[in-house]
């Protein structure tokens, strides 16, 4: 399934990080043309806070 993704991440400190990621995956025909699908993509977005100890 193709898809195009673009992510980005932020330190705000050597400790704290941030990221973010958002992804579009676009259904091929057999799958956006079936009866129970009304869509032909998917949009995702995941975001988080880590913390390195």
């Amino acid at each position: 399934m193709p898809y195009a993704q673009l992510a980005m991440n932020y330190a705000w400190t050597p400790l704290w990080n941030t990221w973010a990621q958002f992804t579009q995956r676009f259904y091929p025909s057999a799958i956006s043309d079936s009866p129970m699908v009304n869509k032909n993509n998917l949009r995702e977005l995941t975001v988080g806070m880590s913390y390195t100890f």
